[in-house]
């Protein structure tokens, strides 16, 4: 076979290998949108009772306007001489008790088997980015005193008042987050090729500059004003917080930035100059900040201290 018909035979393995893996990191972010989409489940905590045991949903978002309501699942005959819950709001811990309450919009599913009653206590709406610490205290006339979790206040639940964010907007900014992955993934396939084939550096640099750029629209141009309608902040990461989801953005788009100013004239002018063993060397950068980039993006993507 000639060189041109290798040639070509190696440009349309490398095509192949590239759809397969745009296809691939295409339906991950599709997984990964709807996931993002969803709100954060409410943490089921169970202390024992004599008449079986208590169900907690312990919340930990509540998004919007409106009161945070704590719903207890509570056996038959059980009798309090005290079931409240305690708050921290501004340094001072404030109680309010649960009461009964009948289970309408929730529909008869909500009550699980043994369950005779829902009570229900609520924490006053917050702003936006408000955390509050909280646990609750039970007083039962047949097993004494216990609280939930059992070593509060120490150990304590922790709600985080959220405000909505504008539809366009959240949509925009997921899709340019998860959009990134498909020209990384390109990338990430392609500087394989190039080790092993030494063929794709021009596919390599446009994967890899479109996969910044996606990401910066995402994460800075998007990704600011959304935090500011959910938590009232601009900025929570590094230096200026403790942030984990803002650090990991902002380290990820820092490492990209030096990975591509590395061969930035190149970049730039959109030609990439043959320099081995440069060129093998950005490649194993490329797949290693790829890997990085994936090994992030698993991170829970909550707002969580470090």
């Amino acid at each position: 076979m000639s060189e041109t018909g290798m040639g070509e035979k190696k440009m349309g393995s490398l095509s192949r290998h590239v759809w397969l893996v745009a296809a691939s990191a295409a339906w991950l972010g599709l997984l990964g949108a709807t996931a993002a989409a969803r709100p954060s489940k409410p943490l089921e905590v169970t202390v024992p009772v004599p008449a079986g045991q208590i169900t907690v949903e312990a919340l930990k978002e509540h998004v919007g306007a409106g009161d945070a309501a704590i719903l207890a699942h509570v056996p038959a005959k059980t009798r309090f001489s005290r079931f409240a819950l305690q708050y921290q709001i501004e340094g001072r811990w404030r109680e309010v008790a649960f009461v009964p309450a009948k289970v309408v919009a929730a529909g008869a599913d909500t009550l699980r088997s043994g369950v005779a009653q829902i009570w229900k206590a609520a924490i006053p709406h917050q702003e936006r980015g408000t955390h509050v610490p909280y646990y609750l205290h039970l007083e039962l006339k047949e097993a004494g005193t216990m609280q939930m979790p059992a070593a509060a206040p120490a150990e304590h639940f922790l709600l985080t008042f959220k405000g909505k964010p504008s539809r366009p907007l959240l949509f925009a900014h997921v899709l340019f987050m998860m959009g990134g992955l498909i020209p990384l993934g390109i990338a990430f396939a392609v500087a394989w090729i190039y080790l092993l084939h030494g063929r794709g550096l021009v596919w390599l640099r446009r994967s890899v500059l479109t996969g910044f750029v996606s990401l910066l629209i995402g994460g800075v141009a998007l990704g600011i004003p959304v935090e500011h309608q959910v938590f009232g902040t601009y900025w929570e990461g590094w230096p200026f917080g403790r942030d984990v989801t803002d650090t990991k953005t902002g380290l990820l788009l820092v490492l990209w930035l030096i990975l591509i100013l590395a061969r930035g004239r190149e970049i730039l002018l959109r030609r990439m100059a043959r320099r081995p063993p440069g060129d093998r060397a950005w490649a194993v950068g490329v797949i290693a900040l790829t890997l990085l980039t994936v090994a992030f993006y698993l991170i829970p993507h909550e707002n969580v201290k470090f």
